[in-house]
This record gives structure tokens, sequence and C-alpha cells, in this order.
């Protein structure tokens, strides 16, 4: 009979405490939290090692992946599996990662790139000191709900995988502090990504996205917002909550108007809008007064409100040439101003 690491321990416990079964489980549990001991002769006993050995040996991983020896194994804090075929031709690509990996005590980043991965094994959740997960272009369709466990978790990366979906527990990750899902099939976001208070970066270009949840204003840590290559055909009021954010990035979307409440973002210094249906801009846009770049190329633009003659901070706009010949005076002497006056022609 094999015991996991938490019954050796209790059990050790139990053996010189008067103390109850639950007791002991709970004091076991604490030990493993507070502490990067491993037990040698537990470890032995269990396999597990060997068996992360026998895994690495199947995809041909390196020492560098994966270490052959006990010690740098047990002291392995990053997974990095890249199989970009332009650099890794020959090497067997990744279809699944061993339950077992979990017993890694100081595992804090897998990065697991260009590689099969279908799915992560549900015991993903016990790696508690995980920090970092990368899963840039495999083949996932779903993430378990165990990763909610993983509450020191601060970047997530999806990018390129077959999500239609992000699940409700995205929610519950609330440590993020950068989120990738790039380059899937989402139509839609969940309302709980509200709840993603301390994110800083939110990339979430090439989907199918028509509209984002009006809880994306609670993300009041956010600083980067990157929309790009959906269908939005609007933003939402809320958007204006977001007081830190800088870069809003939304190119080739089917915007014809924006909200108000983007004057609001006092804090915004790059706002891209390229190739839309924008038929007019908000007043409110005056009120950006840290804007340093604005990009407006290829949209359906009849004039430019007079308001953007408050933007004295431009350094960068970037507009479709028949707009340039019937701007009002005002806006012409703006952009004598500006170093970098770029014109688009669509015509």
């Amino acid at each position: 009979m094999q015991l996991t690491k938490r019954e050796y321990i209790a059990f050790e416990l139990l053996k010189t405490k008067s103390i109850t079964v639950n007791e002991c489980y709970k004091l076991a549990d604490e030990f493993i939290s507070k502490s990067n001991v491993i037990i040698d002769d537990l470890t032995t006993e269990k396999g597990w090692i060997e068996q992360i050995w026998e895994w690495a040996d199947k995809f041909q991983l390196t020492e560098d992946e994966v270490p052959r020896n006990k010690k740098d194994l047990l002291e392995l804090d990053t997974l990095n599996i890249y199989r970009h075929e332009m650099w890794n031709p020959y090497s067997p690509v990744i279809t699944y990662l061993p339950e077992v990996i979990t017993e890694l005590p100081n595992l804090n980043r897998i990065a697991v790139q260009y590689n099969w991965l279908v799915r992560l094994n549900e015991n993903i959740g016990q790696l508690r000191n995980l920090e970092y997960l990368i899963l840039t272009e495999n083949f996932m369709t779903e993430l378990p709900e165990e990763i909610a466990q993983l509450s020191k978790l601060k970047g997530l990366d999806i990018e390129d995988n077959k999500f239609s979906e992000l699940p409700d527990f995205i929610g519950e990750l609330i440590n993020l502090t950068w989120l990738v899902v790039k380059s899937n099939k989402l139509k839609e976001l969940p309302e709980s990504i509200g709840q993603l208070i301390n994110l800083k970066d939110l990339n979430i270009e090439y989907n199918v996205l028509a509209e984002l949840p009006q809880s994306i204003g609670k993300m009041i840590s956010l600083e980067k917002l990157e929309l790009g290559e959906n269908a939005l055909i609007n933003l939402p009021e809320s958007i204006g909550a977001l007081s830190n954010l800088k870069e809003l990035i939304a190119y080739d979307n089917r915007l014809t108007t924006l909200p108000d409440s983007i004057g609001k973002l006092h804090n915004l210094e790059k706002l891209t809008l390229c190739n839309n249906q924008l038929v007019e801009l908000p007043d409110s846009i005056g009120q950006l007064a840290s804007l340093k770049e604005l990009h407006l190329g290829n949209n359906k633009l009849a004039e430019l409100p007079l308001t953007i003659c408050n933007l004295k901070n431009l350094d960068y706009i970037y507009i479709d040439s028949y707009l340039l010949a019937k701007l009002p005076e005002a806006i012409k002497q703006l952009l004598n101003t500006v170093p970098h006056v770029i014109s688009w022609d669509n015509s």
C-alpha cells in the first residue's frame, strides 16, 4: 500500500501526539503548505519521480527541460517545453502532462507551448505555488474547474487553442495580473471576468466577440485592453470606469460609435480604432488629456469633433486622407503641432 504525502505525515503525527485523526490531517496540511521539504523515503516509496522521468524520456525532453537527477528535479521551479516546428522539427510534441507533476514542490511556472495538449489533469489545483500557466498553441477546449484553486496564479496564457467560451470560475483567479485568450473562438465573456480586479493586461484579440460584458468596468487595475480582430459593434458604457487604462486597442471590429464615457479614461495614452465603421466620435474624446497616439484610419468619419483640439499631448495621429482636406482650421493648427501625422487613402 502506498501512502500519500498527507497520509504519511498524518500517520506519523498520530503516533507521537494525543490528538484526533482529523487534527492530524489538519496539521499535515499546514506542514505541507508551509514547507518545501520533501521526505526522501516517501518519494522513493511512491515512485512518482520515476514516473516523471519515464514521461520525459517518452517525449525526448532534455535535461534542461526535466532534470534526471533527483536533487535538481525536486528544485525545479519552471517546466518549459517549447516545440515550435521551426526550432524543434524532430522532437515529439507533448500530448499530456503526468498527474504526478503536482508532486514537484517548487513548481511556480508551467509553459507548454506549440504542443498537442487537449486537456489539463483535474489535480492541477494541487500546484498551490503555481504563478504562471502558459499553454500557447495547443488543442485545448476547456479548463478544469480545479484551476480555480490556483490562488497564487498571476499569469494565464491560452492563446491559439480551441476555446469557444471561458468558464464562470475564471473570476475566482483574483490574483491574475495578465490574461491572454487571443486567437480562440470566443463568442462572449462571462460576467465573472469583472471579478479580476488585479488584472492589468487583458488580450482577447482574434476571437468572434460581438459585445463585452458590463462587468468589464469593474476591472479597476486594467492598464491594457486588447480587443482587435473581433466583431464588436459597440463598447459598454462601463468602460469609462477603467481609470488606470493606458492602452485601448480595438482595431478591425464593427464599431460605429464610441460611448460618451470614453472621455473618463484620463490616463489613456493610446487609442487604436482603425478598420471599423465609425461615423462619428463623441465630444468627450477631447477629455483624453494624456492621449499620445490616436489611430482612426479606414473608418467612415465625416468629421472630427472640435474638442479634439484639447489633445495637447498627441505625438501620433492616423486618419483617413479625405478628412485632411475638410478639417476646420482649429484642428489643422493642432495637427501642425503633432510630430507624426499619417493619412490613410481608402479610395
